[in-house]
């Protein structure tokens, strides 16, 4: 797997945006983008479920991240400010994907002080370089009706299963 997709950083009023791909030392900042997108997606969480979340996260993320889930981050002072995870499976081949192997894109969010800067398509743009690097044959997600706009623009297309499908071929 890739160590880094280097597509640079741009620079904003609010500062520099260095874009990279996350580590184990980044694991409680990964837990706090984990929790911001579930808030964004699901409203607030109460206390009990954000804790034992937050107490699960830990472990999957030791078991999966560099093995078959790469995280791309964008930090700005330091900070992580946006992040994408992608979940790598490998499936027995077949016609519409020969290479057996594919990618589930999550947790695409920005901290709310830092969205509308670009962050997120550079993410998912990092995302796709890093995919067709690894032989994916295609990568998917479920698109919110704010984010499908964007992944239409970078390619993305509905599939019967209402999924938003990149194919690399």
């Amino acid at each position: 797997m890739p160590d880094t997709v280097d597509v640079g950083h741009f620079f904003q009023d609010e500062g520099t945006y260095y874009f990279g791909k996350a580590s184990l030392a980044d694991l409680e900042a990964l837990i706090d983008m984990r929790i911001t997108y579930l808030q964004a997606e699901l409203g607030a969480l109460d206390a009990q479920a954000e804790a034992e979340t937050r107490h699960q996260l830990r472990p999957f993320f030791e078991r999966h991240v560099d093995l078959d889930l790469l995280i791309y981050v964008a930090r700005c002072d330091g900070r992580i400010v946006g992040s994408v995870f992608l979940m790598l499976y490998e499936h027995p081949p077949r016609p519409d994907r020969p290479m057996g192997r594919h990618g589930v894109v999550y947790n695409v969010v920005t901290v709310e002080a830092h969205r509308g800067q670009g962050i997120a398509t550079n993410l998912v743009q990092m995302l796709l370089i890093a995919g067709r690097s690894l032989g994916l044959d295609d990568i998917s997600l479920h698109a919110t009706a704010q984010g499908k706009p964007i992944y239409k623009r970078l390619g993305f297309v509905e599939d019967a299963c209402d999924r938003m499908v990149y194919k690399f071929t």
